[in-house]
């Protein structure tokens, strides 16, 4: 995965549409948690924000 290339970042941030739950459900799944940032594009579409946290450098 991408994050085991770039295991020096601290935080991961992605965004996806909120009505493509198969997305939603993979990045929680991956361990991404929603930071409660949502953005309306138009009645049928929703961005929501997530971001994991990786600690594992600092230990």
């Amino acid at each position: 995965m991408i994050e085991d290339i770039y295991n020096d970042a601290v935080i991961w941030e992605l965004d996806t549409i909120l009505q493509e739950q198969g997305n939603c459900y993979l990045y929680e799944k991956l361990g991404y948690q929603k930071t409660g940032e949502i953005k309306e594009i138009n009645e049928k579409m929703t961005i929501v924000y997530y971001e994991k946290r990786l600690i594992s450098f600092l230990s």
